[in-house]
């Protein structure tokens, strides 16, 4: 582009104050059309050197109703591209010559989705990519100040390379199981584990899968409602995976490998780490009597007893944490510490 010089500067902490407010205005006109907004580009990541422009990504129900949404965004400075060369795309720039706002706008599931959020994810956590990504760009600026051309091609082939990782890295997504007997603390762990990677940046999507076995009549055969459970996680996780989802956490009574299989199965490139929770027959009859009553009760002491034994012979867990006397945050400190050893992970 004429005129158009080639700026990489040092971090700044205003940055996601900037995003937020333009966040807000895109929220103001879009309210029934906006799924989600994310920061991304290197503007996003902390500590990574970079051209003074917020890259956005909006994930939108359909990228067709845009086109008669111009004059809205024009209010706002945006000027339409199109689909600016990637099918599918709706794309806007803000600040002319030299801009400061680039808009990408898709609907979920769309590839260049995924090849965004993997590559801000990527360098955000592996910090010595960032900085060899950093400093290519200082000094390609500094080569090229007038150039954004050459500017581009200088880094494509490190680009490249380090999407390739990054999309490979991204392909993997840690389904943290956490399993146990009735009344061992498996939602209340989730919930601490959950915290704590939000804590670090790490975006997760935690569910009771149970909540998607509230239905009757089950299948004859499928008394746990398992099947229609795995069909339900199918469907939400391209609106997850949109929404930047890294690391799945579901609390659920695992009984079997096989089962283990089928949950891995509901979602492309889960992999699973299976943690069983337990606790003395004592501990657990003690919480099951302070949270049921009546038929419930009955019900919930004597399928803790059948899972007691079941669980410990199965063999089908990959950590197994006793929980007397422990708190919730202490064990979820233990499952976040197997995730960064894994997966890269928070």
């Amino acid at each position: 582009m004429a005129g158009r010089r080639v700026e990489v500067v040092h971090p700044n902490s205003g940055w996601p104050e900037d995003f937020r407010r333009e966040a807000e205005q895109l929220w103001g006109i879009w309210p029934t059309l906006l799924l989600y907004l994310h920061h991304i580009g290197s503007t996003a990541v902390p500590g990574l050197q970079a051209k003074p422009i917020i890259d956005m990504l909006a994930i939108v129900r359909d990228v067709s109703e845009l086109d008669g949404h111009a004059p809205v965004l024009e209010k706002l400075g945006y000027r339409a591209l199109g689909e600016h060369g990637i099918s599918g795309r709706r794309f806007y720039q803000k600040g002319g010559v030299q801009p400061t706002h680039h808009l990408h706008v898709y609907p979920p599931g769309h590839p260049e989705v995924a090849r965004h959020l993997a590559f801000r994810d990527y360098l955000r956590a592996l910090p010595g990519d960032r900085d060899a990504y950093g400093s290519l760009k200082k000094r390609l600026a500094a080569t090229f100040p007038e150039d954004i051309e050459h500017y581009m091609d200088g880094k494509k082939d490190w680009v490249q390379a380090a999407m390739r990782r990054a999309e490979e890295w991204w392909a993997i997504v840690p389904m943290v199981l956490i399993t146990g007997p009735v009344g061992v603390g498996k939602t209340t762990v989730a919930k601490a584990l959950a915290v704590r990677l939000e804590s670090c940046g790490t975006a997760y999507w935690a569910m009771d899968i149970d909540r998607l076995t509230d239905f009757a009549p089950r299948s004859p055969g499928d008394p746990f409602g398992f099947g229609m459970s795995t069909a339900g996680i199918s469907s939400l996780w391209p609106v997850m995976r949109s929404a930047g989802v890294r690391v799945v956490i579901f609390p659920r009574v695992v009984e079997s490998r096989l089962e283990i299989e089928r949950l891995q199965a509901s979602i492309p490139g889960a992999t699973a780490l299976v943690v069983r929770l337990r606790a003395s027959l004592e501990t657990l009859d003690g919480r099951i009597k302070g949270r049921s009553v009546g038929p419930r009760q009955a019900w919930d002491l004597q399928r803790t007893r059948e899972l007691l034994p079941l669980m410990e012979a199965t063999h089908a867990s990959d950590v197994v944490v006793d929980t007397d006397g422990r708190s919730p945050d202490a064990i979820a400190k233990d499952i976040q510490a197997v995730l960064v050893r894994r997966f890269t992970i928070g």
